[in-house]
């Protein structure tokens, strides 16, 4: 059997994001609060190197904060911009 090394990333909706996704269509809220208790894992590879078993965040992030952004509107004009890993973490 072959085994294939990943590496997960939880994340969890911070007070911005579910304000955001709360105020994309009326009658979200009680959708949108629904997220404080949700999470999503992304599997990722390990680091390119293999020294690191998580590789750093900042090279998924985007990708991730795209897919996160996208479950609740696909028009991206209407996202949060700009979109950066402090962003991502902090929830600024």
């Amino acid at each position: 059997m072959k085994t294939l090394n990943r590496a997960a990333f939880i994340i969890k909706p911070k007070e911005p994001y579910i304000r955001w996704a709360a105020s994309r269509e009326e009658g979200n809220l009680s959708l949108a609060e629904g997220l404080r208790n949700r999470a999503a894992v992304y599997l990722v590879p390990e680091g390119p190197t293999g020294r690191e078993e998580t590789p750093p965040l900042d090279d998924y992030s985007k990708e991730i904060f795209q897919y996160e952004l996208e479950a609740w509107d696909t028009d991206e004009s209407k996202w949060p911009a700009p979109r950066t890993l402090e962003m991502f973490l902090l929830g600024k």
